[in-house]
């Protein structure tokens, strides 16, 4: 599985996400709103949405 993390405070990455939910048919990809968080796994800031593959 991938996790994306994603601003949801940006309507832009929400449609990019949106559209990338209807097309991972396979639930292949976990969507993590780092709004609720207000910190990004990676510790440092997203300008984009980003993501990582598992190990």
């Amino acid at each position: 599985m991938v996790t994306v993390w994603f601003e949801g405070r940006c309507p832009l990455f929400w449609r990019e996400i949106a559209m990338m939910r209807r097309l991972d048919r396979r639930g292949a990809i976990r969507f993590v709103d780092l709004d609720p968080v207000r910190s990004c796994p990676l510790n440092q800031p997203l300008g984009s949405t980003s993501g990582i593959l598992p190990d």
